[in-house]
């Protein structure tokens, strides 16, 4: 049976781990000297970034159905599987900026 309560702490988990590899990327990119390193940091921050703020949306949908559910955690429509979002097909530039 699906589980939107341990669905949450899933994704409040990997919000932590997104929050900690960015500050980490940060430090990375503070004492990147070469031109390239600085791209590759700035990119990769980027990335985590997104993944961060999609993550969030996340948290905030499954808090949403929890909370509208009658009785906390009973309801039908909690124990549907979510549709999973789809990735964005647009190429992401070293900027963090999608392509058209």
């Amino acid at each position: 049976m699906f589980n939107w309560y341990a669905v949450l702490d899933n994704a409040k988990q990997r919000i932590a781990e997104l929050e900690n590899g960015i500050s980490i990327v940060r430090e990375g990119l503070q004492r990147a000297e070469r031109e390239a390193d600085k791209s590759m940091a700035q990119w990769i921050l980027a990335v985590r970034e997104q993944e961060l703020e999609r993550t969030k949306v996340y948290v905030e949908f499954i808090e949403s159905k929890l909370a509208a559910s009658p009785i906390r955690g009973t309801d039908e429509a909690l124990n549907e599987e979510p549709a999973m979002p789809q990735p964005s097909t647009r190429p992401i530039d070293p900027r963090g900026q999608h392509r058209s």
